[in-house]
């Protein structure tokens, strides 16, 4: 089946030029056609907005400003992206730093451990050399008292002979 489409463009007003879009999107719907992709409905209803705002709807022209304002995005989020890349390195670079930092407290903190251990078992050793030195105190104070009173008695002894 075939269709005929009779367009007569002397002088069109903007109603008629997208009655002509309407027609050629209708006509070529559901067909094995490569215009099919061209005459979507969003696109006749893009250059439908496009002629009602008195704005020539020109295709290229416009993805050529899309393709443009994507690539200077493009641009600045790769600009952006090697911001954060940087930023990212320089905390990686930091972190680095920093695991470094805090091994090497690790390790003082494990020495005055050990050193703090070591001062405890010595601390240890002195009390209980102190509580011996105590105790022999007290059984030489013990000593002295009865060697005094030995001495006492013996003193009273020559005196009465």
């Amino acid at each position: 089946m075939k269709k005929r489409i009779d367009i007569e463009l002397d002088n069109p007003s903007k109603a008629e030029e997208i009655e002509v879009l309407t027609k050629i999107r209708d006509a070529v719907a559901g067909k094995d056609l490569y215009l099919v992709s061209l005459f979507t409905d969003d696109l006749v209803a893009w250059a439908t907005k496009q002629i009602q705002d008195d704005v020539m709807p020109d295709l290229y022209a416009y993805y050529q400003d899309e393709i443009r304002t994507a690539d200077v995005e493009l641009g600045n989020f790769r600009k952006k992206l090697a911001e954060v890349e940087g930023k990212a390195e320089s905390l990686q670079r930091e972190l680095d730093e920093k695991a470094r930092e805090m091994k090497v407290l690790w390790n003082q903190l494990k020495t005055v451990e050990e050193a703090r251990d070591a001062a405890y078992e010595k601390y240890e050793e002195a009390l209980a050399t102190a509580s011996s030195i105590g105790a022999e105190k007290a059984l030489v104070e013990e000593e002295v008292v009865k060697l005094k009173a030995r001495l006492y008695d013996l003193m009273i002894e020559k005196e009465e002979r």
